[in-house]
């Protein structure tokens, strides 16, 4: 569990007797974002509430506080006490993931959101993730709305979150996606940032985290990076994006090739334009990907272990766009001989059915959708 979740643990009873004695503000809002961070489609729901409704109160709890977007009507919290708080005297708390192991129950009034992190429905999750269902069922009970990116997953979503309410299960594109829409036109700016030289391609190197996996088990992200970096010297540049909970960082692996970009110094948004190509396993950056139609690669060395683990919503070979490599030796070829006729039809079909909503205006839908709950 997230320490800084932790600081809230076993004080929940106590403080919401306490802090239900204040008043709810109908104009303020908390945020718990995925990995605490200020960024993804909580970040985007902010941005556009903030400019459209000025008069909004906004608090968000994040590990760091963002210094420059802090002003009269945004507060960056750390402190568990101080968020209860806030959370018990706010109309809206908007959220990207589930608390897991423990369970705020919001006062009657509130409207809980749950934007999600990912588009689509991929690898399992909610309680169809292995040891999750008795410790999160009571939570999906205390949800106004949840959104997900396509029909097609409606009954998906409505499942993994205990049977929850399909009328209640809003099909919109991912707020954070509008980043991506209008960050389309910067490949440019963006690859100079990064330092990639002009007429290289970049290759994007994401994969995903793996539950109960310590810091040795992620040695296959050093002998992908070994064997894969021959292809700097044959007009390739090399980005890693790690996910935030991978419990390795890009100094970690500096030593295997001064050439790597470290593609975590911007946004996801941001790397997903600068790059070429993605090579990833099980991670759903792919829907997000697939919207600007570019190659695919799958890295599944431990699929059969993953399999078991986590699972998917289905067959892994037939669902990914892209060719497969199962060991690092045979991802170099998989990467020279992509056949990029054969591919991007399956992206495109890929992309229409599970993330079809591109038109930079998902925000606006989901913002539109919130505020009818007040009424």
């Amino acid at each position: 569990m997230n320490r800084h979740y932790d600081k809230l643990y076993g004080l929940g009873f106590i403080a919401r007797k306490i802090f239900s004695l204040f008043p709810i503000s109908d104009n303020k809002v908390s945020y718990l974002p995925a990995n605490l961070e200020y960024s993804g489609n909580a970040k985007a729901i902010y941005e556009l509430w903030n400019k459209q409704y000025p008069m909004y109160k906004h608090i968000w709890f994040t590990k760091s506080c963002d210094i420059s977007k802090r002003n009269t009507n945004t507060r960056f919290v750390q402190n568990g006490l101080v968020m209860l708080l806030h959370l018990m005297t706010s109309k809206y708390w908007i959220k990207e993931t589930e608390f897991k192991k423990w369970l705020i129950i919001p006062r009657k009034g509130t409207k809980v959101i749950q934007l999600w992190h990912a588009a689509g429905a991929f690898k399992k999750f909610g309680v169809h993730a292995r040891g999750r269902k008795n410790v999160m069922n009571k939570e999906f009970n205390y949800w106004d709305l949840v959104f997900c990116s396509s029909k097609h997953v409606v009954d998906i979503y409505s499942e993994a979150f205990g049977g929850f309410d399909k009328s209640k299960i809003v099909v919109n594109g991912l707020p954070r996606n509008d980043f991506l829409y209008t960050l389309t036109k910067k490949k440019n700016l963006i690859r100079r940032k990064l330092g990639i030289p002009s007429g290289r391609k970049l290759i994007m190197y994401a994969p995903t985290f793996r539950d109960k996996m310590e810091k040795s088990g992620y040695v296959f992200i050093l002998e992908l990076i070994t064997q894969v970096k021959q292809l700097i010297d044959e007009g390739y540049s090399f980005g890693v994006r790690l996910h935030p909970r991978i419990p390795i960082r890009i100094e970690d692996i500096a030593s295997y090739g001064k050439d790597i970009v470290d593609l975590g110094k911007c946004t996801t948004e941001e790397a997903i334009v600068a790059s070429d190509v993605l090579i990833t396993d099980y991670s759903s950056i792919i829907f997000d990907f697939a919207l600007l139609e570019k190659p695919m690669i799958f890295y599944a060395h431990d699929l059969k272990n993953y399999y078991n683990e986590r699972g998917f919503y289905f067959s892994y070979e037939s669902f990914v766009p892209g060719p497969i490599a199962y060991n690092s030796y045979d991802l170099t070829s998989t990467i020279k001989n992509y056949d990029l006729k054969k591919w991007i039809p399956i992206i495109r079909e890929f992309r229409n059915k599970f993330n079809p909503f591109f038109d930079g205006k998902n925000s606006e839908r989901a913002l539109k959708k919130i505020l009818e709950l007040k009424e």
